[in-house]
């Protein structure tokens, strides 16, 4: 991590951008204060950064927070109860089948 002053007389952009492009994280300051951050970016962070902008989805987000916030609970232990692997799971089950061994298993549906 490295803080470059905006003022500083070796501030240089070009320079600036291949560090960041190497992983370097550079954080431009004015009096003494974090104004921006130079980091590299990947294609994760490119939808980030356009989710954040879409005010709709934001709006969605903030919506869906409320109602986590108000809405009914579960305890640890109820979680715990609900998603144990000691119960059996709904959906396809192997019958007349070898097993593991991957030799005739069918599913029933």
């Amino acid at each position: 991590m490295k803080t470059v002053s905006l003022d500083s007389p070796q501030f240089t952009l070009e320079g600036l951008l291949r560090e960041a492009a190497g992983g370097e994280v550079i954080f431009l300051t004015t009096n003494g204060l974090p104004r921006f951050a130079l980091v590299a970016v990947d294609e994760g962070d490119q939808e980030a950064f356009a989710l954040r902008s879409n005010t709709e989805f934001m709006a969605y987000l903030d919506e869906c927070k409320q109602r986590v916030r108000q809405g009914p609970t579960k305890s640890l232990e109820e979680i715990k109860s609900l998603f144990s692997e000691e119960k059996s799971l709904p959906g396809p089950r192997p019958v007349g089948g070898k097993g593991h061994e991957g030799q005739d298993d069918c599913l029933e549906v």
